[in-house]
C-alpha cells in the first residue's frame, strides 16, 4: 500500500503538466492569425517622407545634354525628383534616349524611390521633339475625324512607349480660330464643339498606349494671347463656354493630368499657374480630380516673380507638378529653387500637410500606371 501511494504521488505533477500543455497547445493553435501577425507591420512602423522627397515628386525638370551630369543625379537622389522633361537638345538618337532614360530610372531604383514621369512635348507637327516618331508630321491641325485622333495618338503613344517615355503633353484644346495666333498650327481646326470629341478620342489613344496625356491648357489662351515663351499674357474669364467646356471633357473620358496656362483673365491679378482661384475653379467647379501640372515656369510670362516666388506661390494655389524644363535654368538654379521650397514648407505646416496630400496622389496614380 505504501508503494502505491508513493508512486500516485509521484505521477500526480506529471499529469498537472500534461493538462498545462494541453492547455497551451491548444489556446496556440485556435488564436486567430492576425494576433499572431500584428507585429510584423502597421503604418505607424513605417519612417515619415523628408520635406525633401515629400516635394521631390512635385517637381519635373529637364536637363541640360544628352546624358545626366553628376549635379544632376544628385539633384534626382537628394529629392526623389518625380519627373524629367526631355527636349530635343536632349535627343541625338532612339539608342542614345533609351539609354538616357534607362539611367535617369536606374537611379529611382537604386533609391528606392518611386519612377519617375519621362515627359515630352510631342504633339505633331512643329512641336515634336523625336523625328522618328511615325506621326511627327502630323499636327492637330490636320486631324479631323475622331477614327484619325484615336489612331494617330495610339501609334504615337506605341512609339514613345517603346522609347521608355511615359508622359506627353498633348492634346492642346486652346480655342484659337485665328491663322496669326501663335498657337494655330497646334490647335484643331473644328468647331469647339467637335474639338473636345477629337480630343477625347486623342487621350484614349495615347492612354491605350499606356501613355500619360497632358491635356492643355487650362484655362487656354484665346486669339489675342501672346505667346507665354516670351510675354506676359491675358485671356478670357475663368467662367466662359470655353472653360465650362472641360467639364464635358472630363465627364466623357478620364484626363489623368491637366497643364495649367500662365494666362491671366481679366477677373484675376494673378497668372493662372499661381492663382488658388483659378485652381479652386478647376477641382471644385468643373469637378477635375486628375493630375494638374504648370506649364514651364522658366517662361518669360512669370517674369514679374523670381523663380523662387512663382515656384512657391504654384505650390500655394494647389497645383500638384512644378515643371521646369530647363529651358532657362540649370542644374544649379533648379537646387537653389528646390532649398529655398524647403526652408519655406518647414515654416508653412499647412502648405507642407498639404506636400503629403500631393505625394500620395502622385505616387498612387504611377503605382497603377508606370512600369
Amino acid at each position: 500500500m505504501k508503494n502505491h501511494s508513493t508512486t500516485r504521488y509521484l505521477f500526480f505533477p506529471f499529469f498537472i503538466i500534461l493538462i498545462l500543455a494541453g492547455v497551451l497547445f491548444y489556446t496556440s493553435f485556435n488564436t486567430p492569425l492576425r494576433s499572431q501577425t500584428a507585429t510584423i507591420y502597421t503604418p505607424q512602423e513605417e519612417p515619415s517622407l523628408s520635406l525633401q522627397h515629400l516635394l521631390g515628386q512635385s517637381i519635373m525638370i529637364g536637363i541640360q545634354g544628352t546624358t545626366l551630369t553628376e549635379e544632376e543625379k544628385n539633384l534626382l537622389r537628394t529629392y526623389g525628383i518625380g519627373g524629367v522633361m526631355l527636349l530635343e537638345k536632349n535627343i541625338v538618337s532612339e539608342e542614345q534616349l533609351t539609354s538616357l532614360i534607362s539611367d535617369i530610372q536606374a537611379i529611382a531604383q537604386k533609391e528606392n524611390i518611386p519612377p519617375l514621369f519621362i515627359a515630352i512635348d510631342q504633339e505633331g507637327g512643329a512641336v515634336s521633339r523625336i523625328k522618328t516618331d511615325p506621326t511627327y508630321d502630323i499636327p492637330q491641325s490636320k486631324i479631323t475625324t475622331p477614327d484619325t485622333a484615336y489612331t494617330t495618338a495610339y501609334t504615337r503613344g506605341t512609339h514613345l512607349k517603346k522609347l521608355g517615355i511615359t508622359m506627353n503633353f498633348s492634346p492642346v484644346i486652346d480655342p484659337i480660330t485665328i491663322e496669326e495666333s501663335f498657337l494655330w498650327d497646334r490647335v484643331f481646326h473644328t468647331p469647339l464643339e467637335k474639338r473636345i470629341s477629337l480630343a477625347v478620342q486623342m487621350i484614349k489613344g495615347y492612354k491605350d498606349a499606356h501613355i500619360t496625356p497632358v491635356l492643355k491648357h487650362f484655362p487656354g489662351h484665346n486669339n489675342e494671347s501672346r505667346d507665354t515663351h516670351q510675354y506676359i499674357t491675358d485671356s478670357f474669364p475663368l467662367k466662359t463656354e470655353y472653360t465650362q467646356h472641360f467639364s464635358s471633357l472630363f465627364a466623357q473620358t478620364y484626363v489623368p493630368a491637366v497643364m495649367i496656362s500662365h494666362t491671366t483673365s481679366e477677373t484675376d491679378e494673378l497668372p493662372a499657374t499661381l492663382s488658388k482661384t483659378a485652381l479652386s475653379y478647376l477641382t471644385h467647379e468643373l469637378l477635375y480630380t486628375g493630375i494638374t501640372v504648370t506649364d514651364d515656369l522658366e517662361m518669360n510670362a512669370l517674369s514679374l516673380f523670381s523663380p523662387k516666388e512663382r515656384s512657391l506661390k504654384a505650390l500655394q494655389a494647389g497645383v500638384d507638378i512644378l515643371l521646369f524644363s530647363g529651358y532657362q535654368y540649370n542644374s544649379a538654379v533648379h537646387e537653389d529653387i528646390l532649398s529655398y521650397l524647403v526652408s519655406e514648407l518647414s515654416l508653412r505646416p499647412d502648405l507642407s500637410s498639404s506636400l503629403q496630400s500631393r505625394y500620395t496622389k502622385i505616387t498612387s496614380y504611377k503605382e497603377k500606371h508606370l512600369p
